[in-house]
């Protein structure tokens, strides 16, 4: 049994049904071919779809968001009903399999393979099958790791990896229960990512709301209910600057000549304006209201030392969330910890990392004590009157809403955010009282949400694993029940077995290649005889693959083969089967 030495491998042989039988891929589909590839490309007709390893989802659906068109130069073609497979991705993602569900002109790149079943195989269970060979993690150890990819060869394909092969009737059973089952987890899948989408949405909301004045009652609002005064966030920065006044020139320094040119930054890109501010509150500059540093550099010398101290780096800095899962170290002395230590309430943003990720912030709470940063971060340490919390609400907004993105400097194929940049950058400030305010209230509306997202989110992680313990029942013979008149699945296979080897027509389109014309074609239509009338004729018992060529059949018509023999079965009870081995099973006449 090929699956048997086969260490991760999903399916256990012995768990098969008596009916089922087991084979390699290429025994059951011997039609394998790969695609081709194609520098000349646009992404608008005229030309033929190239279809590549994007346009296979994560379960299994052929995706057509995304499309290549290529010069009409022929080549292999797809039809409804062939299989796609991933040859070649990344390793978590090779072997990614999908089905044609229609005919169209599609090509295929050389990242990927197509099979095409043969009568009496459901292209439908065989690319569910494969499908479900990748989402139980096989491909990835079985694929060939190269620089950065890995692949499945043809060869490979086709010799190494097993298939299990149920009569024609239960594949398609099997395939209708599997539809029924994931119909209703597609609509309850559907509600969760419509509920992700709205969290998300409300969050932006909130961060948005919290950063202008629109989440609680400002200051001003209830001084004036309240009848008495307060401090308002000018003044607030008048008295953060002025007790800054005495490090100023000193602080100058720490930013460097990167602060000193980059000027007062107006944010005013693309039509994007700063939104308006309520009364009592200002605009000061973010190294106005916080303490800007860098982390250290990495560099060898660094590697060992007296004093070797865990760092952060862009890894473990999420938004909101700091992961201390990998933690590496390197050497600070007494003088530059003084410099690069983190205190509970910093906040970390990431300095360099992809466009859309650049300014990722989260707050430092002491998850690993003793801690500093590497310079891939930058740290904001809140000057008195400033309230942490909010200062991270306020750089949470601008990652969403763009603004780092704004202020961001491409450097090869890194986003930089720019110490210097960063201090200019504008910062909505409201009164002290206000803040604590808006820290709680965002807080409590956002843990709600977070409770909920989690639960949103284990619900879709259970329907995904439903998926694939339907796969798994489906693929072992234990989703629908065996219908004994249905046949055999080894019978099958030796029909497959016999069939003339695939056409190998490199200009082929949606039809078969036509056969070639003869003086015996009447007699090759008029070749197929009864199955009884053979099975009687020839003594009244043959093993099913006997009965399948000497009565006439061949690759075109083992469906038609399958289907009067089960109507000889159980309509008219003319055969019965009286016997089943690994060689097949043997039929009987009932006279």
């Amino acid at each position: 049994m090929p699956m048997s030495s086969q260490q991760h491998y999903p399916i256990n042989a012995s768990d098969l049904p008596k009916t089922w039988a087991a084979a390699l891929v290429g025994e059951v589909i011997p039609d394998i071919r790969s695609g081709f590839a194609s520098g000349e490309h646009s992404d608008k007709p005229p030309g033929i779809l190239h279809l590549r390893p994007m346009n296979i989802g994560r379960d299994g659906r052929l995706i057509l968001d995304v499309l290549r068109y290529i010069p009409d130069t022929g080549g292999v073609r797809l039809r409804s009903g062939d299989i796609l497979f991933n040859n070649t991705n990344s390793r978590e993602l090779v072997g990614k399999t999908t089905v044609i569900p229609v005919d169209e002109d599609y090509a295929f790149s050389n990242h990927m393979t197509r099979l095409r079943p043969p009568p009496g195989v459901s292209a439908r269970f065989a690319a569910r099958q494969l499908h479900y060979l990748w989402m139980s993690g096989y491909f990835r150890h079985l694929s060939t790791q190269h620089v950065n990819q890995a692949s499945i060869s043809s060869k490979t394909l086709a010799s190494t990896v097993p298939f299990v092969l149920p009569p024609t009737g239960e594949q398609e059973r099997i395939i209708d229960e599997i539809d029924r089952q994931f119909s209703r987890l597609d609509a309850a899948e559907a509600g969760f990512k419509s509920a992700i989408s709205k969290g998300r949405q409300y969050r932006l909301s909130v961060l948005a709301a919290a950063s202008s004045g629109n989440l609680v009652p400002t200051e001003a609002a209830v001084a004036k209910r309240e009848s008495r005064s307060f401090e308002t966030g000018a003044q607030l920065l008048k008295q953060i600057l002025e007790t800054r006044r005495a490090k100023e020139r000193a602080e100058q320094g720490e930013f460097g000549k990167e602060e000193a040119k980059a000027g007062s930054f107006s944010g005013r890109s693309k039509g994007n304006e700063w939104p308006e501010l309520p009364v009592g509150w200002t605009w000061a500059k973010v190294g106005e209201v916080g303490e800007l540093r860098l982390g250290r550099q990495r560099s060898p010398e660094h590697h060992t030392g007296r004093h070797m101290r865990a760092y952060l780096r862009v890894a473990n800095v999420f938004e909101d969330r700091i992961d201390t899962t990998d933690i590496l170290e390197m050497n600070f002395t007494p003088k530059e910890f003084d410099l690069f230590e983190l205190r509970w309430g910093d906040i970390l943003l990431n300095e360099g990392q992809s466009l859309e990720l650049v300014g990722r912030a989260a707050m430092y709470k002491d998850e690993l004590p003793g801690a500093c940063f590497q310079n891939t971060l930058i740290r904001f340490r809140a000057e008195a009157g400033i309230n942490p919390s909010y200062a991270l609400l306020v750089f949470r907004h601008y990652l969403h809403s763009n603004r780092f993105q704004q202020i961001a400097k491409w450097s090869t194929n890194i986003a930089h955010l720019g110490l210097g940049r960063l201090a200019q950058m504008r910062f909505p400030l409201p009164p002290t009282a206000e803040q604590d305010r808006i820290a709680k209230e965002a807080e409590r509306k956002l843990s709600v949400m977070g409770v909920q997202e989690k639960s949103v989110a284990a619900m879709l992680k259970r329907s995904r694993a439903l998926r694939h313990a339907i796969l798994q029942k489906a693929m072992t013979g234990k989703l629908v029940r065996q219908i004994a008149a249905e046949g055999n699945g080894r019978d099958l296979l030796k029909a497959i077995a016999s069939m003339p080897a695939p056409t190998r027509d490199f200009g082929e389109r949606h039809t078969r290649p036509a056969r070639a014309p003869t003086d015996n074609t009447e007699i090759a239509m008029t070749k197929k005889r009864p199955l009884y009338d053979v099975l009687v004729e020839d003594g009244g018992k043959m093993t099913t693959a006997d009965l399948f060529r000497k009565s006439g059949h061949d690759f075109e018509t083992v469906d038609e083969f399958f289907d009067e023999l089960r109507t000889e079965r159980l309509k008219k009870k003319r055969i019965k089967q009286v016997s089943t081995s690994d060689d097949g099973s043997t039929l009987e006449a009932v006279h």
